[in-house]
């Protein structure tokens, strides 16, 4: 009989492998054994997510904040989630708390950029590149999507200098999970 860690482990390394369906098993197998195991719990939602089952992983990602509220990667999480389903009201609050739980966290930062820049806020879209942009300065991503809500305000010469920054990272950057 396989312990909790191991289940765990197996399903992690099918999340590695694409196996989403076998993962999600695995994770399912942990949380029957320990209801409040969040790492099982978030790694069900992001294979539920992986699979195209939107709803069934907001109920994870809700489920491991109700455990674990304080948690700003969950939110984030959720977020991100919310973003997939085009419910960008929601996405836009779960980024906030994520925000306001680890301001230093630039993944949330990021995503809220492009929710606002979605939404045709590019100042707000600006600040929030900006600030993600002091979290991870040699992202060429942050740099490209900084110059197209630049380009979008009308900013032009500005967005020229983050592009050609984004050219210039672009072979060594860190890439945002998003």
């Amino acid at each position: 009989l396989m312990s909790s860690t191991e289940i765990l482990h197996r399903g992690l390394d099918e999340m590695e492998k694409s196996c989403f369906e076998a993962a999600a098993a695995d994770f399912r197998e942990v949380l029957r054994r320990e209801p409040e195991n969040l790492v099982a719990r978030n790694n069900l939602a992001v294979a539920l997510k992986k699979q195209g089952q939107l709803d069934a992983a907001l109920a994870e990602y809700q489920k491991a904040i109700a455990v674990s509220p304080h948690k700003a990667e969950l939110h984030n999480n959720l977020a991100s989630t919310y973003m997939a389903k085009g419910n960008f009201d929601l996405a836009l609050k779960s980024f906030y708390q994520a925000i306001h739980l680890n301001p230093d966290y630039a993944s949330p930062r990021y995503n809220l950029a492009h929710v606002l820049y979605l939404k045709g806020n590019y100042d707000g879209a600006i600040e929030q590149y900006q600030e993600a942009l002091r979290l991870q300065p040699r992202s060429s991503i942050i740099h490209r999507d900084l110059g197209d809500a630049l380009f979008a305000a009308g900013q032009y010469q500005q967005s020229i200098i983050e592009y050609r920054a984004a050219e210039r990272l672009q072979d060594n950057s860190v890439q945002l999970l998003v």
